[in-house]
């Protein structure tokens, strides 16, 4: 899936601290093991977690609001969008314009 440079950059660092490279067909977000979070499972990470951890990143980043998945995947397609970023139309849509970067949102 093509994504940000920085992004890549931030997954392939994720995927070699976790030690997860080598297992392909492993999910990529694992629950960790124990109460020190330091080794990772192969358990995937349940919605609600995933949810919780957002919601902990964010209030450490002093952004007091509600903020989940979605706000990072609106706040990245926009960002994508205003920096030249095209969406392509994908078989089966039947041929649908792209959307303007405010419908994206």
């Amino acid at each position: 899936m093509p994504c940000h440079h920085a992004l890549a950059e931030a997954l392939h660092a994720y995927i070699n601290a976790a030690g997860i490279a080598d297992d392909r067909k492993g999910w990529l977000f694992r629950t960790a093991r124990g109460h020190n979070g330091k080794v990772l499972s192969d358990k995937p990470m349940a919605q609600p977690d995933a949810w919780r951890m957002i919601r902990r990143r964010g209030l450490a980043a002093g952004i007091a609001e509600a903020n989940g998945c979605h706000s990072f995947r609106t706040t990245g397609i926009t960002a994508y969008l205003s920096n030249g970023g095209a969406l392509e139309a994908r078989p089966g849509n039947g041929g649908a314009r792209e959307p303007t970067p405010d419908e994206a949102r």
